[in-house]
């Protein structure tokens, strides 16, 4: 397998507010290094002499057009191949085909970027996706809904890899899982903001006896969602904001279970670092995450009306082992290097081949 030079570029506030992208963007980088090939991972905005060496391209992210295409107009003026890592849920008002808001938005972040031709952003953000869709080289997505949703967008199927969400298996494997007695506490892991539901959460246990803590803090668009969040929650839930990743997994394995009822998951990583410490899970009936936990592995609820009685019950249940052995057999970066062998082995053609 010949040696690849590979940039990576992702959002300019990845390392100030980390998230399952930038756990997932590490991860590669770990396996794709021991695999031979170099990697730098460049956030925007990116210095058009940074790509100079590299041989390909990754973007991260469909949803922020305002960062992802003039990254990619970077890479595509150097005829470099690009890989699009959309982690994409579906297509909606995150996507809005015109919006003063979010084109003056566009237009100052261009404008900070650097990016020489700011007249795109007045060009309908339906459009600049439509281009990534037609003329990135390939595209890798966390999971078959993912992979179809693309596609009946638009994207060509062949380009289509599937690599599933992994987690480090060093953070799991090095100690025997805390028994079920000497845990306590139910915990939500994930930033702030609308589609990750906290909100909802929070008024379906009002006036239960029920106490989450809430690991995550907020992006700037969504810091009055979290105020709101923690003002409905009246002192019942306690509210950590952004703490390590470290002392995330130091919590989950302490922690009985794991509790989310978010809108859209790729699925989460969180979801699988929670399995793989030992809780029990507590999960949004999504296609996406139902592809990762087959039967009856975990409980789910509906995120647009959560069911109590449900919760209850699932509450009540000892996870089943088979859990934790299921996520720690299939999703670990363990087994990100035949995934990866086989992608780079194939030959990436350049973008809009």
């Amino acid at each position: 397998m010949e040696r690849k030079n590979i940039a990576f570029c992702l959002r300019m506030d990845y390392d100030a507010f980390p998230g399952g992208d930038t756990i997932q963007m590490e991860t590669w980088r770990t396996v794709l290094r021991r695999l031979g090939h170099e990697v730098n991972i460049l956030k925007s905005p990116v210095d058009p002499a940074a790509l100079e060496r590299a041989d390909m391209v990754f973007i991260w992210h469909l949803e922020r057009m305002d960062e992802t295409f003039p990254l990619w107009r970077m890479a595509k003026e150097r005829d470099l191949p690009i890989v699009l890592v959309p982690t994409y849920w579906h297509r909606g008002k995150r996507f809005p085909g015109f919006s003063l808001f979010k084109h003056a938005e566009l237009v100052l972040r261009l404008a900070y970027n650097g990016f020489r031709n700011p007249w795109l952003a007045f060009r309908p953000w339906s459009s600049c996706r439509r281009q990534l869709l037609d003329a990135s080289s390939s595209f890798i997505v966390n999971s078959e809904a993912e992979r179809d949703l693309l596609v009946s967008e638009g994207a060509n199927a062949a380009k289509v890899t599937i690599i599933p969400n992994v987690i480090d298996s060093a953070f799991f494997t090095a100690e025997t899982p805390m028994r079920w007695e000497e845990r306590s506490g139910v915990v939500c892991v994930g930033h702030f903001c609308p589609r990750k539901n906290q909100l909802g959460l929070i008024r379906a246990l009002r006036g239960t006896d029920f106490s989450v803590t809430f690991i995550g803090g907020s992006r700037p668009m969504h810091r009055r969602y979290m105020r709101r969040c923690i003002a409905e929650a009246e002192g019942r839930h306690r509210f950590l904001g952004r703490i390590s990743h470290a002392e995330t997994i130091n919590i989950l394995k302490k922690s009985r279970f794991s509790i989310s009822a978010s809108f859209a998951e790729t699925p989460g990583i969180s979801n699988l670092e929670a399995a793989a410490a030992g809780c029990g899970l507590i999960v949004p009936d999504l296609r996406t995450i139902r592809e990762y936990f087959t039967g009856e592995l975990v409980s789910y609820i509906a995120p647009g009306r959560i069911d109590m009685a449900a919760v209850r019950r699932a509450m009540t249940a000892v996870p089943k082992p088979e859990l934790r052995e299921h996520v720690l057999g299939r999703y670990t970066d363990l087994n990100l290097p035949s995934y990866w062998e086989k992608f780079m082995s194939r030959g990436i053609l350049p973008c809009g081949s």
